[in-house]
């Protein structure tokens, strides 16, 4: 015989009452997201009802500003020529430190040999490609107006490098954090929870002229200065580190100590040990934290806005923001329409990666410090 099931009062959770103000507290939002989807295709509204019929006018962004001739097929088949031929000039190059030190017993050879070998590989080779690809695009892109694509290129660009050096630098750092007891660790964590506690408007001034420093530089200052893509994603990885480091930590402090060590005794080092053996072991911490670093690198308004001039290196957020005048008229279908555009990417992201986006909280609360 089955048991009954007690319930408590409406205001518990599992009873109707806790989900009845979710969706009441949610209304406000959804009205905002449905009017953004009629406007944008709506001459005008009065609230949620579209007035004047329909239209795609909104929509013309989509091919206004671009410059005119400009053959993209062409120039992707002839960068993609050039890009696989610099591969196979790095395979011939490999083919001959083969043949130049096979069974070479000094340090410095057996390196170039173990980098020879591995760029002789289909799978390396195919990733050299396309890397070739994407950035020979990016230096053809980048020199030619496209209107808003410029702009999304240069979104997606911030984006993409904010995500794979959060990544990257925040396990290296909180594998060490986790792993390892040096003087200073604890004011170390310490640090971090209070650097990600300032609020960037706090600090806009003094990046400002550190900005200017590195833009004062040799060779990289056009790369990492003021008014660059490099600089903005820059100073947004030094924002997200904190909270990258710390999410990061708690997955490494999840995982026993009897795997490492098995590693550790076997030879390995400690890289190796991080590379091959702990890393696959977090992927879901690693996803996680990659779909929160792109998702804030995609939204990003108050830093590019503030470190950028005009339009060459503006991101989608700071290119909505410039079609809202204080005094000219303001086109909101347009407007809304350009919203909608920069949310797809992100919905789309989050609709396939919302399992990993939500470990987050899992394997970053965990942690022992």
């Amino acid at each position: 015989m089955d048991e009954d099931v007690v319930r408590g009062p409406w205001y518990h959770p599992g009873t109707w009452g806790p989900y009845v103000f979710l969706a009441v507290t949610l209304i406000p939002l959804l009205m905002g997201y449905a009017w953004l989807i009629v406007a944008s295709f709506s001459r005008r509204t009065e609230g949620l009802v579209p007035v004047g019929g329909l239209t795609l006018d909104n929509w013309a962004f989509l091919y206004e500003g671009i410059e005119s001739g400009i053959d993209l097929w062409q120039i992707g088949i002839d960068v993609f020529v050039s890009s696989a031929f610099t591969t196979f000039l790095l395979l011939a190059l490999s083919v001959t430190v083969n043949a130049l030190f096979a069974g070479a017993d000094s340090g410095w050879k057996q390196t170039l040999l173990k980098l020879a070998g591995s760029i002789q590989n289909v799978k390396t080779a195919l990733t050299l490609t396309m890397i070739f690809f994407a950035a020979g695009m990016f230096s053809q892109l980048s020199q030619m107006e496209l209107g808003i694509w410029s702009t999304l290129l240069n979104t997606f660009l911030i984006a993409v490098y904010q995500t794979i050096t959060v990544v990257l630098v925040s396990s290296m750092a909180a594998y060490a954090l986790s792993r390892m007891n040096f003087p200073g660790r604890r004011p170390f964590l310490s640090l971090t929870l209070i650097l990600h506690g300032f609020p960037a408007v706090t600090l806009l001034i003094p990046i400002f002229f550190v900005l200017k420093f590195l833009g004062d530089l040799p060779v990289v200052g056009d790369a990492i200065g003021f008014n660059s893509l490099g600089g903005v994603a820059l100073v947004m990885v030094s924002f997200q580190l904190p909270l990258g480091v710390w999410l990061m930590k708690g997955f490494f402090d999840n995982i026993p100590w009897d795997t490492e060590r098995s590693a550790l005794v076997d030879g390995a080092t400690y890289f190796q040990t991080w590379r091959m053996i702990l890393m696959p072991l977090i992927r879901p911490g690693i996803m996680a934290l990659g779909i929160f670093s792109f998702i804030s690198g995609w939204g990003a308004f108050l830093i590019p806005t503030t470190f950028t001039i005009g339009t060459r290196t503006a991101n989608l957020p700071v290119y909505l923001r410039a079609q809202i005048d204080a005094t000219a008229p303001v086109n909101w279908g347009s407007v809304a329409a350009i919203g909608l555009f920069q949310m797809i990417p992100v919905l789309l992201f989050f609709f396939f990666a919302q399992e990993y986006l939500l470990s987050i909280f899992a394997g970053g609360s965990k942690g022992a410090s």
